[in-house]
């Protein structure tokens, strides 16, 4: 794995250290995780604007349609 150097607050370094040491894990791979999580904050908006566009462009029907099929579901539970 390539090395890379960067400069750091260093009250977040500190943090980072604190962090590290709690999980008995190097700064290294606190860093590594914490970038894969930003680099894949991305593709989880996309796939939340997904879903939200999905969920509010369904056609649901009619309240009454929509409770009658609930209690359609429900009455094969018992």
């Amino acid at each position: 794995m390539p090395a890379v150097s960067l400069y750091m607050n260093p009250k977040e370094l500190e943090a980072i250290r604190a962090r590290a040491q709690a999980e008995g894990v190097s700064v290294s791979r606190i860093v590594r995780r914490a970038v894969r999580t930003y680099l894949g904050l991305k593709e989880r908006r996309a796939a939340r604007r997904r879903v939200v566009q999905l969920l509010t462009s369904a056609p649901l029907g009619e309240w009454r349609d929509v409770e009658a099929e609930r209690d359609r579901a429900d009455a094969g539970r018992a």
